[in-house]
């Protein structure tokens, strides 16, 4: 951790940005846009009678368990959402709540950029517009757990550029709770951890240990869980075969996209989609030409989240909801705000801002969108 910066800027324009983000997410369900049919959603949105505006999809699945509870069926689905959402007792209230994670989110994230990355006023300011309307944008909106996790990350690598190792393993801890990738974030004290015991730096090797400590007690806890509700230690990992999921080899989710299949509209989206993907790769790569404390562990990290997001197999569907789980990838971000080429930059943000409000208009419109 030698060489990060405590400094602290302040990026005064974030603000601006978040509230152009919820204007945007909030001017979606008022755009007219024909939804489809109670027998489609029927087959593609449980709970559909309780949608309203923003709280579609796995929302409502959300809301189910913290009301009720997970029930007898294993759940992909982890527990730091409905927890939040039962001690607030509200729907709209945990909603609004998670209006202001997506603002500390922002905050966090230009910090991070600057002091971390080192990346200039102007490219933490790129960085964030696109984290802001990346295409799975709305789900950063609505009770869904995407902005928790990456809070939870960006609090826990803050504390330990503080070498708060303590607080560190707690904020990991609970990013692992809130996502099955959760855990990821743990690559980069186990690297630290590593290469602390070669260099026979054991004091570090220490502190290492305690920040994925926090991961491992959160995973165990949530195992532990699954033992006596679901009668199997592995409940966190079983719960996506619902899903036909399946893991493919990470270009396949491209491959498979050929030849042409039917209905011709939805060989269109896919095709937009895998458009859409392809910025992420590049963030992830243009990581490697910055200078940074941490480089490789982050690279690592983000390379390992990028890759399992393209391995996870949905319905066997390409690029069923592959883009959300690649924004979460939040170093990618900065990848690509220090990009040279600036046409290139206006050309990926363009395409971002448009398909993150047509998704929206998408999402609230009870329409899959990722």
């Amino acid at each position: 951790m030698n060489g990060i910066s405590g400094s602290t800027k302040k990026w005064g324009w974030w603000p601006r940005l978040f509230l152009f983000h919820e204007l945007v997410m909030g001017l979606s369900p008022v755009i007219p846009y024909l939804g489809p049919s109670v027998a489609t959603l029927q087959r593609t949105e449980r709970y559909y009678p309780h949608a309203v505006l923003w709280i579609q999809y796995d929302a409502l699945l959300y809301l189910h368990i913290a009301h009720h509870g997970y029930g007898s069926g294993i759940s992909a689905f982890y527990p730091l959402l409905p927890i939040l959402i039962a001690v607030l007792h509200s729907t709209w209230i945990a909603f609004l709540v998670m209006q202001g994670v997506f603002a500390v989110d922002l905050w966090l994230l230009a910090q991070w950029l600057g002091d971390t990355l080192g990346l200039k006023d102007q490219q933490v300011m790129m960085a964030l517009a696109l984290f802001a309307f990346n295409p799975a944008a709305v789900f950063y909106t609505t009770l869904y757990p995407e902005a928790l996790l990456v809070l939870f990350w960006l609090l826990s690598l803050r504390a330990a550029s503080r070498k708060s190792y303590g607080a560190a393993a707690v904020f990991a801890g609970f990013g692992t709770l809130a996502y099955p990738t959760g855990a990821l974030l743990g690559i980069i004290p186990l690297w630290l951890f590593a290469e602390s015991v070669i260099h026979q730096q054991f004091d570090h090797a220490r502190e290492y240990f305690l920040w994925g400590l926090g991961i491992a007690v959160s995973l165990g806890l949530f195992m532990l869980f699954s033992l006596f509700q679901w009668h199997t230690l592995w409940g966190p990992w079983m719960g996506e075969a619902a899903w036909h999921s399946r893991w493919v080899w990470p270009w396949q989710q491209y491959t498979r996209i050929f030849p042409i299949h039917k209905p011709l509209k939805r060989t269109y989206l896919v095709f937009l989609l895998v458009v859409l993907s392809v910025p992420f790769l590049v963030g992830a790569l243009s990581l490697v030409r910055l200078s940074f404390p941490m480089k490789w562990p982050i690279i690592l990290f983000t390379g390992s989240a990028l890759i399992v997001s393209l391995a996870f197999y949905v319905y066997n569907t390409p690029f069923h909801s592959t883009l959300r789980i690649m924004s979460i990838a939040f170093p990618v971000y900065g990848g690509l705000g220090a990009i040279r080429q600036r046409r290139l930059f206006q050309l990926i943000l363009i395409l971002w801002m448009g398909s993150s409000f047509v998704g929206a208009v998408f999402f609230t419109h009870q329409l899959w969108w990722q």
